[in-house]
């Protein structure tokens, strides 16, 4: 979302404090991201640590948190999980919102900097764990999956004349 949702930045840090024990300094919306269901924030407890609040309206889907925490918990690098509010939920409600509370990584991405070779091995180090791990049923049992029938792959070969 680019546009700062009609919430009140007090009414953040109030759900904050009230679910992850976080006494709030500051606030900023980032205008970031193609989600246009989600809006991003960069917020500084008073201790000066930095965190990511993620909010999210509309339809939510859990694997989007529950899949990065197992991956994060099993031990492979560069997953950013979300934390666990008091009741060890991932998310808290706020408002017509989820709150997904995370750490804040300082960086850019891969579209701003060009990777290096050792970034690349990294990628694809990390792509290799999160591909070789064994996900739970509870977790992957609601990904969506794309179906595709024999019937349609035999009518794209009759068309492409590669019968």
């Amino acid at each position: 979302m680019l546009e700062k949702p009609d919430l009140q930045d007090e009414k953040i840090a109030a759900c904050l404090k009230e679910n992850h024990g976080l006494v709030v300094s500051q606030i900023e919306f980032l205008p970031l991201g193609a989600d246009m269901n989600a809006a991003v924030y960069r917020v500084v407890a008073d201790d000066e640590k930095p965190y990511f609040v993620k909010l999210r309206m509309g339809n939510f889907e859990e694997t989007a948190v529950t899949l990065p925490k197992f991956l994060s918990d099993a031990g492979i690098p560069n997953i950013i999980a979300p934390l666990a509010n008091y009741s060890g939920r991932l998310w808290s409600e706020l408002a017509s919102f989820k709150l997904i509370l995370y750490p804040f990584i300082e960086g850019r991405d891969g579209y701003e900097i060009d990777l290096s070779v050792r970034h690349w091995v990294e990628f694809g180090m990390a792509l290799k764990r999160i591909h070789n791990e064994t996900i739970p049923s509870q977790i992957t049992a609601n990904i969506q999956r794309e179906t595709f029938s024999s019937a349609m792959a035999e009518k794209r070969k009759i068309l492409s004349g590669r019968r």
